[in-house]
């Protein structure tokens, strides 16, 4: 139940690292547990978060539940790894922005379960995991009117799943602008008059889900008064929106066959 922020370091060791502790005895039982954390700003050589493997087998078995990794990057050149652990079971958590300039596995882990997480993706790439999750969440974004919706209550399966604890970022248009999810939803209302190309965002980890305010001129009503026949005359021109649609554009007419385009 910790937060640990801009942790650096210029050689290798992990946050948590093990890896000296009972060399050489096989039988050694060394556990970690991590619930309820962030961990967010993470840079070292190579070992970043957590260090305990050997070639005798007594690394850590690692449980993190309800976490959230932000910005975890490694330095070296060919070899950076996140977790190098004999097993590993993860799950509800949210994991963002990781960046390894590496060839190797940045999961390194003999046994485990990687299932019902957040990766920052609806389609994630796992080629440096060595072992695949079975699923993982999926994120949402829509609205119905004023209300706007972020949804991460599903599985990549269609399953549902609710258990995931983690804050939706929504654009500055939209209150409140940070939601905890709720049974996997959060919501947000709409406060300003949006226009035509204006957005929404919601944003978890490092994915972020738009939506661009669009609007068919169907549906609108346009009035043209003092149309008049003799030279330079008037024309007055009126659209109006429909619900909270804000009309913007150009606007032509079309005079003795000859278009006029105006703001």
């Amino acid at each position: 139940n910790s937060h640990f922020d801009n942790v650096v370091s210029h050689h290798s060791g992990g946050v948590i690292a093990t890896d000296g502790v009972n060399q050489g005895l096989s039988n050694a039982k060394n556990k970690i547990y991590i619930d309820n954390s962030t961990f967010s700003n993470i840079k070292a050589y190579s070992d970043l978060f957590v260090d305990s493997s050997n070639a005798f087998g007594a690394g850590a078995d690692v449980t993190i539940t309800n976490t959230v990794f932000t910005n975890i990057i490694g330095t070296q050149d060919t070899y950076s790894t996140f977790i190098e652990a004999k097993s590993l079971n993860m799950s509800n958590c949210v994991i963002s922005n990781m960046d390894f300039n590496t060839k190797w596995d940045w999961i390194k882990i003999k046994e485990g379960n990687l299932d019902y997480n957040f990766w920052s993706s609806n389609d994630p790439d796992f080629s440096h995991i060595q072992i695949t999750p079975n699923n993982w969440i999926v994120m949402t974004f829509d609205n119905e009117s004023s209300v706007f919706k972020a949804t991460l209550n599903t599985l990549n399966d269609g399953s549902s799943y609710t258990d995931l604890n983690a804050d939706v970022i929504f654009s500055d248009n939209l209150n409140p602008s940070t939601v905890r999810l709720d049974n996997g939803v959060a919501e947000a209302i709409l406060e300003k008059t949006l226009r035509v190309g204006e957005k929404v965002t919601a944003t978890v980890g490092s994915l972020t889900l738009s939506l661009v305010f669009q609007h068919d001129i169907e549906g609108m009503s346009s009035e043209v008064t003092n149309a008049i026949r003799w030279q330079n005359g008037t024309v007055n021109i009126t659209v109006e929106g429909k619900e909270d649609v804000t009309p913007t554009g150009n606007v032509t007419i079309w005079i003795n066959n000859v278009p006029y385009t105006v703001d």
